[in-house]
């Protein structure tokens, strides 16, 4: 700083001296700033264009800020004014590479392997770009080309090996060394690499055959137990352990502590298996040893910390990953590890920057990529989450072991494109995902849910009982949001959420025990609803009327907003008028929400997300709250500890069902779904005013595509077939959707023309469009949960089938709350036979039409005081209760 100063100082005085710019940015650069070091650069070249070392500075430090673009533009023009510069095509190499240039990358590696032919580092990265470019023959020559130039190149011989068994060739692989000779003295050296081809063929027994091999040779021909014997039995190990035999790995290394305790390499990789086999704490002493024995080794420090995170020890995890970042500034694997700290402790900025830098050490991190992308997921920018998302899967595709790690990458992106509603390529990428590793975590269901998105109904049913039997096995295959898609089985969906739940929230980060010592001293119980949807969404013309009717002087109503979609339609005004404290918190992490719940004292916490898109359930796993409870937004359990409570109804959740919920049920009187009676009634419209046919019989379904299912539909298709001045009324989706919908239809007899798509407009206008269908069909498993009661609103009937679980029951609850029990069917059969009977008969559904209108406000299912009435008699009554039980 000081000498900063004195040189700023200096160019105050004399603004045309360009060693003064030079070593300010000397300074920069030291200091890693290097946004400053590029300005005193470029002031630099302005007043000296001939400074080499500044140019060549000014290369550099773009690269370190990732600006590759002009990374390339400035080393370009170094070279051609000063000549051939083997750094500077490097950083040329490195910069076309993370611009995904790979030809440019390729022809710079090129030239710098004929200017150090025997640096076996470039012929490795050449091999990787052309593997990854699917020149496969040349990558063989370059990575043959590496091992002849270190024989016992591992990583090298490793990455030849999944070029011939991406290939599907391993065994030419396998027969070029079992039919080779190997150079005399160096027999345990071929066995070796033959062994270690065995393992990328999957065949341990023969991989193992040939370590052992490698093994005898070398102690029969020294006859001793030297570093060299002890590598071999360490390499043992790793077939074990690479194969899953991680029992065997152990007892393999614990052999080589047996004749050397001092080896350094057995600690580390006894303290490894164990953090394979999700054991942190007992690799934490063989570490620790390890360290003590060579307290220089990065990748030390970074494993401990990997074990001090996974037992929740995050603030050690973060000294041990800057240890090993302190020990070798280059270890990239150091600084992915420290960003999943900063991740999982909410510093997403922080993981951002120790991510970027980690790409700079090492542009073939794929976890640094794919990290980055989740964050920016997180932080709603889609686009930019794609883009290194895509970037580390191509760096995945071409290294070994990778298939477990491409199928979570490829959910990740498949993830991203849902974000960015592109339903073709989310479907895409879980198919791959399922291909890569059907047990990666929740790809198999959702792969099923994507297909639904976009009425890919081609072995829908083969991957549902895929799903299905993976949840049998306790295996998290599944969503619990998605499982409603799969499933109409509550036992079912409790074990997907219970299995999910357990996976997603063991680890979430605790920073201190919340107390609620304070909330005994209320009065009044504070109550928080908690939502990502706080604008002009369903959830909200739903609960607009509940919060308006809130009784403020007999509780304290809070609102914790996490949207970042704030806008100023009508909607959003009135729900936050309606709130006294209403706070945006969409730029907290979820553990700050957590704090600011727990220090605004809130008794009673709401989650209105459950798993839906968009959630943050990782905010209550925090327990900020004595009292949490899930509504509205998840029709199931959440299958998680720290939710105490769902509100439900005695249909939606028969006494029978009560089981399938690892919360305690609060059984509202009447229908569980808010409503808001205050919305207008609109006048009816002539059909032509919307281009309906005036004509025609009128079925319609609202409800998103991904609930149609081929069973639902294929009724649809009999109920138009059997009523022949009929049509379907869907809403617009997908062109590849609606594509699939028509197809289907004319496969089962049914003409394009009998069916009609018709855009999404604003909910107000919707209804009195809606006014003009006829009969509402329902969707199952997933039933009409808003759209229903907007449809009765409207004063259109809705046929619907209840089945087992809540999800598939809420619009039979709706109905049964506007006496409109005998539109509730319960099986395909009965729910056919009561939409064409309606539909043939326009004096019944005449009937059944005028009931629904007087009924809307002589019964409880629009009636929103009472229903806000006895909604916050039981907040009181289970703020009484944990009162008196805790004081």
């Amino acid at each position: 700083p000081e000498a900063i100063k004195i040189l700023k100082s200096a160019e105050i005085k004399n603004k045309k001296d360009s060693r003064i710019y030079y070593n300010l940015s000397c300074l920069k650069i030291d200091l890693e700033e290097y946004e400053d070091a590029i300005e005193y650069l470029k002031n630099t070249l302005e007043l000296d264009p001939q400074n080499k070392q500044a140019s060549f500075n000014l290369g550099v430090c773009f690269f370190n800020v990732q600006n590759f673009d002009n990374t390339i533009k400035v080393f370009q023009a170094f070279q051609k004014e000063f000549g051939f510069n083997f750094e500077a095509e490097r950083y040329l190499s490195l910069a076309f590479y993370s611009e995904n240039k790979l030809e440019e990358a390729e022809k710079s590696l090129q030239t710098l392997c004929a200017s150090k032919p025997e640096d076996s580092s470039l012929w490795y990265d050449r091999a990787i770009i052309l593997e990854t470019m699917n020149r496969n023959i040349d990558a063989i020559h370059c990575y043959l080309k590496t091992l002849e130039i270190v024989p016992d190149f591992h990583d090298a011989f490793t990455r030849l090996a999944s070029v011939y068994k991406k290939e599907g060739k391993i065994y030419e692989l396998i027969e070029v060394y079992e039919k080779g000779k190997p150079n005399e003295g160096e027999e345990h050296i071929h066995f070796s690499l033959l062994a270690q081809a065995y393992l990328m063929d999957e065949k341990t027994n023969e991989a193992i055959k040939y370590i052992n091999k490698a093994i005898n040779l070398y102690s029969e021909k020294y006859n001793n137990k030297d570093k060299k014997y002890l590598n071999y039995l360490i390499i043992k190990g790793n077939i074990f352990l690479s194969s899953g035999e991680i029992e065997n790995a152990i007892k393999i290394y614990k052999e080589v502590l047996e004749i050397d305790n001092l080896a350094e390499q057995a600690y580390i990789n006894i303290g490894t298996a164990y953090i394979a086999a999700s054991k942190p704490k007992e690799s934490i002493p063989y570490l620790e040893k390890a360290i003590k024995l060579n307290p220089k080794i990065a990748s030390t420090y970074a494993s401990l910390g990997n074990a001090c995170f996974m037992i929740g020890n995050k603030e050690k995890a973060l000294d041990y990953f800057s240890q090993a970042e302190k020990l070798d500034p280059s270890f990239s694997g150091a600084l992915s590890s420290k960003a999943a700290a900063f991740m999982d402790t909410g510093k997403s900025d922080e993981a951002i920057l120790t991510l970027i830098k980690a790409i700079q050490k090492d542009p073939y991190n794929s976890n640094a990529y794919i990290n980055l992308g989740i964050l920016f997921r997180e932080k709603r920018l889609p686009q930019e989450a794609e883009k290194w998302l895509k970037r580390g899967i191509t760096i995945l595709k071409n290294q070994p072991y990778k298939d477990k790690k491409i199928a979570s990458a490829l959910s990740n992106l498949g993830y991203t494109y849902l974000d960015l509603e592109k339903y073709t390529d989310m479907k895409d990428c879980f198919e791959k995902a399922v291909k890569y590793d059907e047990d990666c975590v929740a790809v198999p269901g959702f792969y099923t849910y994507a297909k639904l998105f976009i009425a890919d109904w081609k072995n829908l049913d083969f991957y549902k009982k895929l799903t299905l039997k993976k949840i049998s096995d306790n295996k998290n295959s599944c969503t619990p949001f998605c499982s409603f898609s799969i499933t109409d089985d509550p036992e079912q969906q409790k074990k997907v959420a219970t299995t999910y739940s357990a996976e997603r929230f063991k680890r979430i980060y605790k920073s201190k025990s919340f107390s609620y010592i304070n909330n005994y001293k209320h009065k009044k119980p504070k109550i928080a609803y908690i939502s990502s949807d706080f604008y002009d969404h369903a959830t909200m013309h739903l609960m607009a009327g509940l919060f308006d009717n809130q009784d403020n002087k007999k509780f304290d109503y809070y609102a914790i907003s996490y949207t970042k979609k704030r806008d100023a339609n009508a909607i959003t005004k009135r729900v936050e008028k309606a709130f006294k404290n209403f706070y945006h918190v969409g730029d907290y992490s979820n553990e700050q929400i957590a704090e600011l719940i727990n220090q605004l004292e809130i008794d009673i916490a709401i989650d209105l997300k459950g798993y839906t898109y968009g959630t943050r359930m990782d905010i209550l796993a925090h327990r900020p709250s004595p009292i949490q409870i899930s509504y509205l937004g998840h029709p199931g359990t959440t299958g998680t500890e720290y939710i105490d409570y769902a509100i439900v109804d005695s249909f939606i959740v028969p006494e029978n069902k009560d089981k399938f919920f690892t919360e305690k049920l609060i059984k509202l009187k009447g229908c569980y779904q808010a409503t808001d009676n205050t919305r207008t009634i609109p006048v009816q419209l002539p059909r032509k005013s919307f281009g309906l046919p005036d004509d025609k019989f009128i079925f319609c379904s609202f409800n998103n595509t991904y609930k149609i299912h081929p069973e639902m539909f294929s009724i649809w298709m009999d109920l138009l077939k059997n009523k022949k001045d009929s049509i379907l009324w869907l809403l617009e989706t997908e062109e590849i959707a609606k594509k699939n919908l028509l197809n289907f239809a004319k496969s089962k007899g049914v003409a394009e023309d009998r069916i009609l798509f018709s855009k999404k407009i604003i909910i107000t206008e919707h209804i009195q469009r809606q006014m003009c269908a006829d009969l509402f069909l329902d969707t199952f498993p997933i039933c009409a949960h808003t759209t229903a009661s907007d449809a009765l609103w409207a004063g259109v009937p809705v046929i619907t089938m209840a089945g087992k679980s809540m999800v598939s029951r809420v619009a039979g609850s709706i109905l049964k709350n506007i006496n409109m029990e005998d539109l509730i069917t319960f099986s395909y059969e009965d729910y056919k036979n009561k939409a064409l009977f309606l539909a043939n008969n326009p004096h019944a559904l005449k009937e059944v039409r005028n009931n629904i209108i007087q009924n809307r406000m002589k019964t409880n299912l629009f009636d929103t005081k009472s229903f806000t009435k006895n909604l916050e008699d039981e907040y009181e009554k289970l703020f009484l209760n944990w009162k008196n039980k805790n004081i």
